[in-house]
């Protein structure tokens, strides 16, 4: 009997161990997605302009002179003075803030608002109008982004802020620009919290193994939204002193190793 219970404790105790020390699950993304599978997206949205932004806008043209005045002059500084030189033609840039009300002070135009615009819109607005009121019958108008970011923090190799560079940018790409979760990363738990531009704070949860993500509102991110990647338990563990102390290898050897002295000592006794 006494063997019996012997074999019964080891094995307990080996299968115990294993199980504890064995990877960490679901660390697999859309773990849902079959192949040759079609997968639907809510809401293909575009980034769009907020109060706070800043803009480069550039109007070129065949004749330089009438673009130049639409064109935001920078300031160039030199000993003993300052003078001013339109963007474009030298290599620094001047950028246009967005104005608290959704505007930006335009040259020419004066205030035109453009809060809520993508940047081809905002370019056709001011092409169109540059053509209307006859100061240029070619404008090309270039848009960018200056100053767009995102942040990634949490359980990720490379956490940080990142500069937008395009005009939509999934979640998953980035958490490729953090060089992807850490395997102690929850990738059923990420948060994303979202700045509105009445300035509430909107708070998203989704889950990175199911394809459900797609038709998350955070699925595309925007300026300034932040990436939180939770924790898992082993993590969670760790951050306590003797908090995963259970869950090593050593201590299961040591709970075998005592079951098995003890279990000999009692076998041993009995027999005398």
């Amino acid at each position: 009997m006494i063997k019996k219970n012997f074999f019964i404790l080891a094995i307990l105790a080996i299968i115990l161990g294993v199980t504890s020390c064995k990877a960490p699950e679901d660390i697999v993304y859309l773990q849902d997605v079959g192949n040759d599978q079609r997968l639907e997206v809510a809401d293909l949205s575009m980034i769009r302009i907020r109060p706070g932004d800043q803009l480069s806008i550039v109007v070129s043209s065949r004749n330089p002179e009438l673009s130049a005045i639409f064109n935001l002059a920078v300031p160039y500084r030199y000993v003993g003075g300052t003078s001013f030189t339109p963007s474009g033609t030298n290599s620094q840039t001047a950028y246009f803030t967005v104005a608290s009300d959704g505007t930006i002070d335009y040259p020419v135009f004066g205030a035109i608002q453009v809060s809520g615009m993508t940047r081809q819109e905002l370019s056709k607005t001011i092409k169109d109008r540059i053509i209307y009121e006859d100061y240029i019958k070619d404008p090309i108008v270039t848009v960018d982004y200056a100053n767009l970011t995102i942040s990634v923090l949490g359980e990720v190799t490379n956490p940080g802020k990142y500069s937008i560079s395009k005009d939509r940018i999934t979640i998953l790409e980035a958490i490729s620009m953090s060089r992807d979760l850490t395997i102690n990363g929850n990738r059923q738990d990420v948060l994303v919290l979202r700045e509105y531009p009445d300035g509430s704070t909107q708070s998203y949860r989704v889950d990175l193994t199911q394809s459900g993500i797609m038709q998350s509102p955070v699925y595309y991110l925007q300026q300034n939204d932040v990436v939180y990647v939770s924790p898992n338990d082993q993590r969670r563990r760790q951050s306590r002193a003797t908090g995963n102390t259970i869950m090593t290898p050593t201590f299961w050897l040591s709970i075998t190793s005592t079951l098995c002295t003890v279990t000999t000592l009692i076998y041993t006794l009995s027999k005398k």
